[in-house]
């Protein structure tokens, strides 16, 4: 759950702000190049994995990149781009997916167990018989928990006077300090 004292941890710690802060240099890059020059180049590639925690061979990854570039150019939206990755890799990716999407559209949220989490949804079983379907509707039921978010002001106003020339859009903001408001590995278990 989302409170404001955890909010306020986040932001009063030195070392979580240092995380934000390197995570937001590295997103920075990664739009800079995307809007630059696409997905084509092997640095944005490898940072894209890296900051992402994309864990997949190279058959995989140039699947994915080349969706990428398919998504940009046709401007696919999530459910487009989840059912294309399934025919295409095999597997309902819900979280890759929305990841290419946010890419390409910074306004869009990105599907993370955590970030979920702190908004009470989760995924459906891999064996749901309507696993796609319900995918797109906890997609669009997520970007509605942002936009309806009471402490979203405030985590942007907190966000804002930290990193003030940041340039993100205000989603990535709350996204990037929910990350921090997860639980502990150990309590994962």
């Amino acid at each position: 759950m989302i409170t404001k004292a955890k909010i306020d941890e986040v932001f009063s710690s030195k070392e979580t702000l240092g995380k934000i802060r390197k995570g937001l240099a590295k997103y920075l890059w990664l739009q800079s190049a995307f809007a630059e020059k696409g997905c084509r180049g092997t640095d944005f590639q490898r940072k894209y994995k890296g900051f992402y925690r994309v864990r997949r061979g190279s058959d995989w990854c140039g699947a994915y990149f080349s969706l990428m570039e398919l998504a940009r150019r046709d401007k696919l939206d999530f459910e487009a781009v989840l059912c294309r990755m399934a025919m295409q890799l095999g597997r309902i990716e819900a979280s890759f997916a929305s990841k290419l999407v946010a890419t390409i559209d910074p306004r869009k949220p990105v599907i993370d167990r955590f970030v979920l989490e702190s908004f009470g949804l989760q995924l459906p079983r891999y064996n749901s018989a309507h696993r796609k379907e319900e995918i797109v509707s906890i997609y669009k039921q997520l970007g509605k928990e942002y936009k309806r978010l009471k402490l979203g002001v405030y985590i942007r106003k907190r966000f804002d006077e930290i990193f003030p020339l940041s340039g993100i859009k205000a989603l990535k903001k709350i996204d990037l300090v929910l990350w921090q408001i997860r639980p502990d590995k150990a309590s994962l278990r």
